[in-house]
């Protein structure tokens, strides 16, 4: 393991402390409220879902509450992981199956539930959560050891997911029948690796084995396994990813699924679940790696795709969001995705499937979880967000305080504060679209910045750096607009159409109804021109925002014959036939892909008619 993530005495600030506190506001912090799969769950003694809803929105609810330092959300997860324990079974087994209904149970769940309450664990130091951890595994050990239950569809698939806890508990106990669990998960789950040709073209057909979510957690499966069970499993994340994204890459960083991976068109869907997952995926990667392309593509994910899938105050969100999104609305006919329905691109309560709305919640919080690592020489900062760090070295009192506005400026002030001497190396990650590093003036020829490694008293580092506009080509003859981590996109002005109703049981009722999103102006543009005027305005109250962006860049646009995809009036084409200038030249302000909810992103440059 390259290093161990430090969450005590974390304290997010400046625009990551707003994100959180929208958050806290918004559909996760309040799902206990207005949903019934979380406030009458089952896991809590009510009558809904047994299943994995009310684990995803514990696995977000904890971290949250404990970054934005909210006593009430920090009782109310305290409540709710005791009620969990107190539901516990005399054997240990940790869901709400009886004993004589487990061998039907697809037992997914367990994994995510016990990850919860390590992460509440790791915030408090709360042993009897880690010995109720232990007790649920020891059950579970015991129930595959005598075939009592078996991997079976999402527990198959996402056998890996356990490891998230059993590494934390072999650390603790050294027990070996925890090893022993890791084998048979390993020997009996999903061969990752086996998969790979099922990859390169998509299917209108829906398998575990090419399903977004699945994937984009399974991309941690190596390293995880490995550091427990030692050996090759050939799980290789890096080989895995490249192939994954040249068969299904979008611009913004991830890969489309809706739900099951979909090809490379601009207009196809990514699930939500799978975004927060592949931010975590990368985060765990880094984690036990130290490989520095996997913190360049959490950034992208976490900067672009996260924020594009969820309304600004939070309240609502997409199942499946696209590069190229002109419309959110329900498709008249026959869904245009894969293998998903047609309502799952509106902004809404629980558009598509739940799980969505109950997993949205982890992405912020464990992104700020990701800053600080804990590695064997000192602390790497893996990411330059704005925030504080109050930990223990050798016994002494360090602060490390990371004043920024990155990702939105390029420069970052690290101070660091010790009563007494102490000895640790502090290393700083700059991403691979850093030019020109400088640190308190003197350019660094490394994206690795290692500082001294003996402090007393306070020192401050200023660091800085420049981005470009760069345009990459995209599959189709297409380009996209990047400027450091984020992808730029042409945005559409729009009318959200809101609807309130009751369906199934399940009420939406504003601010948590469903919109179908509309546009006001036309999509069909094309870049004109290579030159980009950048202006830099900084986060706001809402730091991704379509109204006031933090960062905008002006180019000269032009209007091309765009057509619809065969049978649609609301998906543009994904290879626009005729790229012909039709209009005169605009000036165009395009804004970060995660402030604009409709958008073009992928588009082509324009070609100048044949004279005749």
């Amino acid at each position: 393991m390259y290093g161990k993530y430090i969450l005590k005495g974390v304290h997010p600030e400046g625009w990551m402390k707003r994100q959180l506190e929208i958050q806290a506001n918004g559909l996760p912090g309040n799902l206990f409220k207005v949903w019934r799969d979380i406030k009458n769950s089952n896991w809590i003694g009510g009558d809904f879902d047994d299943w994995e809803r009310f684990p995803y929105f514990l696995d977000g609810y904890i971290p949250l509450a404990y970054l934005s330092d909210n006593d009430d959300m920090k009782k109310r997860a305290t409540h709710y992981v005791e009620k969990v324990m107190a539901g516990q079974w005399g054997d240990g087994w940790i869901t709400p199956q009886s004993p004589e209904k487990r061998g039907g149970y697809d037992s997914w769940p367990v994994f995510l539930i016990t990850k919860a309450l390590v992460t509440y664990y790791e915030f408090t130091g709360i042993e009897a959560v880690l010995k109720s951890v232990l007790s649920a595994y020891k059950s579970y050990y015991e129930h595959l050891k005598e075939r009592k239950i078996v991997l079976r569809d999402w527990s198959k698939a996402r056998w890996f997911e356990a490891f998230v806890s059993l590494n934390v508990l072999y650390d603790k106990y050294k027990e070996p029948w925890i090893k022993d669990l890791g084998k048979i998960l390993a020997e009996n789950g999903t061969k990752w690796n086996e998969q790979t040709g099922k990859w390169t073209r998509p299917l209108n057909k829906w398998t575990y084995e090419t399903h977004n979510v699945n994937i984009f957690m399974m991309l941690k499966c190596e390293p995880m396994a490995e550091y427990l069970l030692g050996g090759d499993y050939a799980f290789d994340p890096e080989t895995m990813w490249r192939t994954l994204y040249k068969y299904n890459g979008t611009a913004a960083g991830i890969i489309t699924g809706d739900e099951c991976l979909s090809g490379l068109g601009a207009s196809r869907g990514t699930e939500l679940c799978g975004v927060a997952e592949f931010m975590y995926s990368a985060e765990k990667l880094y984690e036990y790696t130290g490989a520095p392309q996997w913190l360049d593509r959490l950034e992208k994910a976490a900067f672009n795709a996260f924020p594009a899938t969820c309304s600004d105050d939070m309240w609502t969100h997409q199942y499946n969001q696209s590069s190229n999104q002109p419309y959110c609305v329900k498709f008249p006919g026959k869904s245009y995705f894969r293998t998903n329905g047609s309502e799952e691109q509106i902004f809404g309560l629980e558009p598509g499937y739940g799980c969505c709305t109950a997993n949205m919640g982890q992405a912020w919080p464990k992104l700020a979880m990701s800053e600080f690592l804990r590695t064997e020489d000192g602390i790497d900062i893996s990411i330059l967000l704005p925030s504080v760090l109050s930990t223990q070295i050798d016994g002494r009192d360090v602060e490390i305080e990371v004043n920024s506005d990155y990702p939105f400026r390029q420069s970052a002030s690290v101070n660091i504060r010790t009563k007494e001497k102490v000895d640790f190396d502090l290393t700083i990650n700059v991403p691979s679209w850093a030019e020109n590093v400088r640190v308190n003036g003197v350019s660094m020829n490394s994206k690795r910045i290692t500082l001294d490694n003996s402090w007393d008293g306070e020192k401050t580092f200023e660091i800085e750096f420049d981005l470009s506009p760069e345009l990459t080509d995209r599959p189709f003859g297409m380009k996209a607009l990047n400027y450091g981590p984020f992808v730029f996109s042409l945005p559409i002005k729009s009318k959200w159409v809101m609807e309130e109703y009751e369906k199934g049981g399940v009420v939406r009722k504003y601010p948590y109804c469903d919109y179908e999103v509309y546009p006001l102006e036309e999509y069909n543009y094309a870049f004109a021109s290579d030159k980009f005027d950048v202006k830099v305005n900084g986060s706001g109250d809402v730091p991704f925002s379509q109204s006031s962006p933090p960062v905008e860049i002006k180019t000269e646009m032009v209007k091309i014959n765009w057509e619809p995809e065969d049978g649609y009036e609301t998906v543009p084409s994904i290879n626009p036939k005729d790229r012909t200038v039709i209009s005169a030249p605009e000036t165009k302000t395009l804004i970060p892909y995660g402030c604009a909810k409709l958008r073009m992103t992928e588009m082509p440059f324009a070609e100048e008619p044949e004279e005749q």
